[in-house]
């Protein structure tokens, strides 16, 4: 359909438009706009707002899923933490299971299947380096296009605050003494 479309307005553009503004109609001329707009990439529409539209829904959807699998993740971990304690019939049971070796072992194991510092350190650099490469060809492209300047310039400086995010949240965990994987009860544990 949109090929018949194009044949049938094909020689009305090609015509022969006198060179001069002032010899034209207004016909022509409105013609002459058209083709000039063909040729340049430039017709009527609005897809040049749907880009940017795009992209920004895009973002919107990648931050709304990140964050609905975050709270998937706490929510399940609740819900067997609430399991864990209903178990138990007093606070004399659950001292008593808490004192082994086993439990110990079970909730260290249960610990470091969550998210730990170095699983965050890890995401934040992965993050940064898809960021930073994002932006660095943002910015190869600038040189052939004009319009890519201010996006390259963006997304590399949000790669690059995830790189230094990433090595200064290392540096305090091992200035801090953190093994990374550790869940925040585990110092208390290992004193019973």
């Amino acid at each position: 359909m949109m090929l018949a479309m194009i044949a049938a307005k094909l020689p009305l553009l090609l015509q022969v438009v006198p060179a001069s503004p002032d010899q034209m109609t207004v016909e022509q001329f409105n013609r002459q706009i058209a083709l000039e707009a063909v040729r340049n990439g430039r017709g009527p529409g609005g897809a040049g707002i749907l880009v940017p539209i795009a992209l920004f829904a895009m973002i919107l959807v990648i931050v709304w899923l990140g964050t609905r699998r975050r709270q998937a993740e706490i929510r399940a971990r609740a819900e067997f933490q609430k399991q864990l304690l209903d178990k138990f019939g007093s606070g004399r049971e659950l001292s008593e299971f808490l004192e082994t070796k086993e439990s110990q072992r079970f909730l260290n194991e249960l610990w470091s299947q969550g998210a730990g510092r170095t699983n965050r350190v890890l995401r934040a650099l992965q993050n940064g380096i898809v960021l930073t490469m994002l932006g660095l060809g943002f910015l190869a492209l600038s040189h052939m296009r004009r319009g890519f300047v201010i996006p390259g310039v963006l997304v590399l400086s949000l790669g690059v605050g995830f790189l230094l995010s990433a090595v200064i949240a290392h540096q305090l965990s091992k200035k801090l003494g953190g093994s990374g994987d550790a869940g925040p009860d585990d110092a208390s544990l290992s004193r019973t």
